[in-house]
């Protein structure tokens, strides 16, 4: 097999942008032939869901960790299907990340259109929680019903399960 890098994107560079202004998505467009691959690397932390959508031909998405550019044969994460294809990169993976798009066999030129949403994530007791959103078990505004959220009502949840077990 014959592989030509017609792309290389480094998604981080734009990743700036987009961060000092608040946002948490991009989308790139780009195209790759039949039997080719266009590379991404992606070195922004936190969870990642990558978007590919085909607007002509079929093209295929591959993510991994541990190669900038992952194939059919070496990959950690991938989606080839006949329609979008979406891959959700936990916030454990390894950075940098490498992403292909694989221009499918049977279609002389794939169109694509490949969006990236971020969220910052981190694990506060095992539950995997936004950043926004974390709470610590010291923290006074937990005290404060006009700021309770989603995250402290699990945890208080979860304190009164622990509570009753402990009580039998």
């Amino acid at each position: 097999m014959f592989f030509i890098i017609q792309n290389v994107l480094l998604i981080t560079s734009l990743q700036l942008c987009w961060l000092e202004y608040g946002s948490t998505s991009r989308t790139v467009r780009g195209s790759v032939a039949e039997g080719n691959w266009t590379y991404y690397k992606l070195t922004q932390s936190g969870r990642l869901t990558l978007t590919l959508e085909t607007l002509k031909g079929d093209a295929d998405l591959y993510a991994s960790q541990s190669t900038l550019y992952p194939s059919e044969q070496n990959y950690d994460i991938s989606s080839c299907t006949c329609g979008d294809e979406i891959v959700i990169i936990p916030h454990t993976f390894t950075r940098p990340i490498g992403i292909s798009v694989f221009g499918s066999i049977g279609q002389e030129l794939s169109e694509f259109r490949l969006s990236l949403t971020w969220e910052d994530v981190e694990t506060v007791d095992g539950f995997i929680v936004p950043k926004s959103q974390s709470i610590s078990a010291d923290e006074e505004s937990r005290e404060d019903p006009g700021n309770y959220t989603l995250g402290k009502f699990l945890l208080e949840l979860l304190n009164i399960f622990v509570e009753i077990i402990e009580a039998f």
